[in-house]
């Protein structure tokens, strides 16, 4: 598993409940990720944060197959209630533009009981890449949280 090499610890792939018993949220312990062929990726903040890094930094992928994940498809301009004034979707990623931030990409993902936003801002003199996780099933307040921690460029 890639975790090892990129020293995420933290991450897990969850297929039954036995690991959700070790999140934050205490209603998380009945929640089963069979909903989700593939089963919940769980893992902290940081760790997110370190394997969207990690990808942006080229060491998953070959740099033909970023490029080609990184290759936006507009959808649409701004959404009510949430930090997008531009948005679009690549192979997996989520990518736009998010206001004064400038350019965004990651994914946004939310449960029945907490919401999480995991963005890379290229666009500032030093490029960044946050976590937000909160609770609740509101994207918006995680991709706040996001953009404030990003900063502007």
């Amino acid at each position: 598993m890639i975790s090892v090499p990129l020293g995420l610890a933290s991450l897990e792939l969850a297929t039954d409940r036995e690991p959700f018993a070790r999140v934050h949220w205490t209603a998380a312990r009945r929640y089963h990720p069979g909903w989700v062929y593939h089963g919940c990726l769980i893992g902290t903040p940081g760790d997110a944060a370190r394997l969207l890094q990690a990808l942006v930094e080229g060491r998953l992928l070959k740099q033909a197959s970023l490029r080609q994940m990184l290759a936006a498809i507009p959808v649409g301009g701004s959404i009510e209630g949430r930090p997008w004034t531009g948005c679009g979707y690549g192979l997996g990623l989520m990518i736009g533009r998010m206001g004064g931030a400038g350019r965004a990409f990651g994914h946004s993902g939310g449960g029945p009981f907490s919401v999480n936003a995991v963005y890379h801002f290229p666009d500032r003199l030093r490029p960044i890449t946050v976590a937000s996780f909160t609770d609740g099933r509101d994207e918006g307040v995680a991709e706040f949280a996001a953009v404030d921690a990003g900063g502007a460029p």
